[in-house]
């Protein structure tokens, strides 16, 4: 079964089309998704918890989703703004910040 960190991989010049990084390392990003997808593989073997912690990774697999989607950023400002009535998106940014101190 692929992984979210091998679809990204295999889906990165779509998804760069619609999702820029700005400052982030794309390569960095992706590899924080599979290190987080091992670690949760890890958990489900020991009957621990999954919890995929990491919201600047949550955000970047949304992103991601969002970009693959035909009409993705529209789509994805009328839900941040809770309106249909946003006119036609190109493009989402990916606006990282310093590592949450969690």
């Amino acid at each position: 079964m692929e992984t979210l960190a091998d679809a990204i991989r295999d889906y990165k010049a779509e998804i760069q089309r619609v999702l820029q990084v700005g400052y982030a390392v794309w390569d960095d990003l992706v590899d924080r998704v599979e290190r987080e997808e091992a670690a949760a593989k890890r958990r489900q073997e020991t009957a621990q918890t999954c919890d995929f912690y990491d919201e600047q990774i949550w955000t970047f697999l949304v992103g991601c989703a969002y970009a693959l989607a035909p009409s993705g950023p529209t789509q994805l400002a009328a839900q941040l703004i809770e309106s249909q009535a946003v006119s036609t998106c190109t493009a989402i940014w990916f606006e990282v910040q310093p590592r949450s101190p969690r």
